[in-house]
């Protein structure tokens, strides 16, 4: 969850194909793909946590 936008959340899906770094901006209801990189897809345990800018 973003400091500065409490409905901007993020997930991590580990899944191929359709796995990446997702953002929503309205609290879950609608999600974007932020980012496909295979490492990402590939150890999302290891990317447990995601640091959102505290400002924007």
């Amino acid at each position: 969850m973003s400091r500065a936008n409490p409905d901007r959340v993020f997930a991590m899906v580990e899944a191929d194909p359709g796995g990446g770094l997702f953002r929503s901006d309205d609290a879950g209801a609608s999600w974007t793909l932020v980012s496909d990189d295979w490492t990402i897809r590939a150890r999302a345990w290891y990317y447990i946590e995601v640091y959102a800018d505290p400002v924007d």
